[in-house]
């Protein structure tokens, strides 16, 4: 079905609504393939940005990323964990392609909460964040052995 705006929707229709399976194409070419439910993504699919060939796979609630899912940035990073309302939330993982990564909590789409960031010097921290910065308890080790423990006030 291709609608006035120019998007097209192929898949399955109850009472006018896409539901079940199907692939939706904007206008603009962005694109998601997967589950429907009373015309919203809903359940498990994939949604690639063409702007940015960004994509995002895993579970839909309402037309947002909510629930396990894994993003792909076209810049090479990689986000796997939870997400809430298309944010990081929860437990996951993200990969830098600089060599980077942090394991741990994320509030709001920020490390915040207790994680694990490797540098790809070999440097690291371990301990509290607060918005994307060591805050709070925590042990930075260094690539050449060195370690210092104790708080820390926005990365000082």
């Amino acid at each position: 079905k291709t609608f006035g705006c120019g998007d097209v929707h192929e898949g399955w229709y109850d009472m006018d609504r896409r539901t079940g399976f199907g692939m939706y194409i904007w206008l603009n070419g962005d694109k998601y393939t997967g589950s429907w439910v009373d015309g919203r993504m809903s359940g498990r699919g994939t949604k690639v940005l063409s702007s940015t060939s960004d994509t995002f796979t895993g579970t839909w609630v309402a037309d947002r990323a909510n629930g396990y899912g894994v993003k792909l940035f076209r810049c090479g990073d990689v986000h796997e964990g939870h997400y809430r309302d298309d944010r990081r939330h929860g437990y996951g993982t993200y990969s830098w392609s600089s060599g980077d990564r942090y394991e741990g909590d994320w509030y709001d789409g920020r490390m915040s909460g207790l994680g694990v960031k490797t540098m790809a010097n070999g440097d690291s921290y371990d301990g509290e964040w607060e918005d994307d910065r060591a805050h709070g308890f925590g042990v930075k080790t260094f690539a050449n052995g060195d370690v210092h423990e104790g708080m820390y006030r926005y990365d000082v």
